[in-house]
């Protein structure tokens, strides 16, 4: 059976509306178009004959308002420049919006680390058109998405103004809705007390799809990071995720967890108040708690103390979100499972090249336990801020890149603690020239991660 949809024609679009009829004929055989001329010419006066006695009309998309009046729906045609709209709740229109619309990508950014986010998470970011990003989101990471994509921060920090999440949530329906591929780049796993749901209704509402791409979780980074394992036997066999904060912003109810490892998310600002919960249910005040800060990060912390040192740790030491709070028998100081000293652990190692010799070197460096990272993706700029990356050694392939990076630090501002490795004399003389410092000369990639490594013991032995 033929479905007959009422188009409100106008003499301002009625060749776009033909030519957009003509396509939805096309692609829904059964579906028909009964014209209804008239004389409205303003989007708001046919919208008015809209909700009373049309089912759509066709409008220029450039010159779409950017408030949609109560009860008005809509989706671009991006390749006519057409914007379909139509009233709210109609089922066949919203079905055929899913064809032109792409599902939005709500996308895991890790806790952190900007190199522990997933090899799905960074194809799907490279090809967003904009990308919604989180406060706890590492900006090395928007700092490395192709020029063309639009960024557009939407961050939330207990300490601070935070976005409107009623707002951010039109914000991401519109923009799918005008056939943007949008991206929501959230910190840790979306699906972790991240607010996904509330972003997720709203699309639903308007049957728009979306997809979820997990990513790495604070509490999945606590026993790399601070040696804290979470489950152990003999010791502690569950865990108990939880926020510091309900939804209308008072304390939750913390209780019970009983042998369970307690991990709550957001709990630093309100230290004084789980202290009090926690002592007056009845748990002991010698209870284990850890407070770790920075998870992952460069400045990362982790303090070790009790339920009744607990909000004086965090006061004593200025500490600021963002962090999580860990209670219970799996925080105890000597549970603490740590690596033993390694030179390259945790070094953060500055490749100024990209060609095959520079990736061999990024291998045998991770391999090492250090982290590479490669300058000419790092160092970009995000809201017209340049975004230097952090790192403590730095090795050379070539002359030039001795020149580049001496224009980009503005100077011979470089670490007196920081290595630096040239491979070959030419790279050294470069670099004693304008920096007034030798360098490490090594004769390849692998001998100068093994100068760096021999650098670093002789540094770790002293």
């Amino acid at each position: 059976m033929f479905r007959i949809l009422k188009l409100l024609t106008i003499p301002l679009n009625s060749e776009l509306s033909d030519t957009v009829c003509g396509t939805l004929s096309s692609l829904l055989q059964e579906l028909k178009f009964t014209p209804v001329l008239d004389s409205l010419e303003t989007f708001e006066e046919m919208s008015k004959k809209l909700k009373s006695s049309c089912d759509l009309f066709i409008w220029n998309a450039e010159d779409m308002p950017k408030v949609i009046p109560q009860g008005i729906d809509f989706f671009f045609i991006t390749g006519f420049n057409a914007a379909i709209i139509f009233k709210t709740g109609d089922s066949l229109l919203q079905t055929i919006r899913s064809y032109y619309c792409p599902p939005v990508a709500f996308i895991g950014g890790g806790p952190g680390n900007h190199e522990w986010l997933t090899i799905e998470a960074k194809n799907l970011l490279e090809i967003c058109d904009i990308v919604f990003y989180d406060a706890l989101v590492n900006p090395l990471i928007v700092a490395s998405l192709p020029e063309d994509v639009e960024r557009f921060y939407v961050g939330k920090r207990g300490d601070s103004k935070s976005f409107n999440q009623d707002e951010l949530n039109d914000l991401i329906a519109n923009h799918a809705k005008r056939g943007y591929k949008v991206g929501r780049l959230k910190g840790g796993d979306p699906g972790i007390l991240g607010r996904i749901t509330e972003e997720i209704d709203t699309l639903l509402k308007g049957r728009l799809s979306f997809t979820i791409t997990p990513g790495i979780s604070a509490m999945q980074a606590i026993s790399s990071t601070a040696g804290i394992h979470l489950t152990q036997r003999g010791v502690c066999d569950r865990v108990t995720i939880t926020t510091a904060r309900s939804a209308g912003g008072e304390i939750n109810n913390l209780l019970p967890f009983k042998d369970a490892s307690l991990i709550v998310y957001m709990g630093i600002l309100t230290a004084e108040k789980i202290q009090e919960q926690l002592k007056g249910a009845g748990y002991q005040g010698n209870m284990p708690t850890a407070i770790l800060v920075n998870l992952t990060r460069s400045g990362q912390k982790v303090f070790h103390t009790t339920l009744d040192e607990f909000a004086t740790t965090v006061n004593t030491h200025k500490i600021r979100p963002p962090g999580l709070l860990v209670f219970g028998e799996t925080a105890r100081k000597d549970l603490q499972r740590l690596p033993a000293p390694s030179p390259l652990a945790g070094r953060r190692v500055l490749l100024t090249g990209t060609d095959n010799s520079a990736i061999k070197a990024s291998m045998h460096l991770r391999r090492w336990g250090a982290t590479p990272i490669f300058l000419c993706s790092s160092l970009l700029t995000v809201d017209d801020q340049t975004i230097t990356p952090e790192y403590d050694d730095v090795i050379f392939f070539s002359a030039k890149e001795v020149s580049d990076f001496y224009e980009i630090l503005g100077g011979p501002k470089i670490n007196a603690e920081c290595n630096i490795i040239s491979i070959g004399k030419e790279i050294d003389a470069t670099f004693s020239c304008l920096f007034r410092k030798d360098t490490l000369i090594a004769d390849n990639h692998r001998h100068a991660v093994d100068l760096l490594r021999e650098a670093l013991l002789y540094r770790l032995l002293e």
